[in-house]
């Protein structure tokens, strides 16, 4: 992490794909650096997924339950730039850096349960669909997007054995 930490330190802006804790019941170190250093708790953007709902909810499998760890970082869900999903752990993230527009959509992705279809809920595959939907249109060479979501494999394009369309226009935006 001190690597890590070093490397991305001055950087716009960092983005998490997930597991960021390790520790249950929300008493993990991370939790205190994040919210404690000035850099890390204005400029992360976290991915919440299996070792967040473990530390905040019931185990891996408590779906949803990690969102407690954007209380950590400043003023999250009132970020001007951050359009926050009901559900609280998808969320869309835009930036402007050297002429550049940064698109992030994190989703919530879940290691348990093992079925993706359970892990990986149609609301959050219907928001990534709904925002790259609207994005693609206006797409330019300066125009990059990100989808994050964490997943067991790594792959998560293909654990979530989207239908044609979503996978097609995932790849493609």
């Amino acid at each position: 992490m001190q690597r890590m930490d070093a490397w991305v330190r001055g950087s716009e802006f960092v983005i998490g794909a997930g597991d960021h804790l390790v520790n249950s019941n929300g008493n993990d170190p991370f939790l205190s650096f994040i919210q404690n250093d000035n850099f890390w708790k204005t400029n992360f953007y976290p991915n919440i997924a299996d070792g967040e709902n473990q530390a905040f909810g019931s185990g891996q499998d408590d779906w949803g339950s990690g969102w407690p760890l954007f209380n950590y970082v400043d003023n999250f869900f009132g970020r001007s730039n951050v359009d926050m999903q009901p559900n609280k752990v998808d969320y869309y993230a835009h930036f402007q850096n050297s002429g550049f527009k940064i698109h992030l959509i994190q989703l919530h992705f879940s290691d348990q349960p093992s079925n993706a279809s359970v892990a990986f809920k149609e609301e959050s595959r219907a928001f990534m669909q709904q925002k790259l939907d609207s994005l693609a249109p206006l797409k330019t060479n300066k125009d990059i997007i990100i989808v994050i979501a964490h997943s067991r494999g790594g792959d998560f394009v293909k654990e979530a054995n989207f239908n044609s369309y979503r996978k097609n226009l995932l790849l493609s935006t």
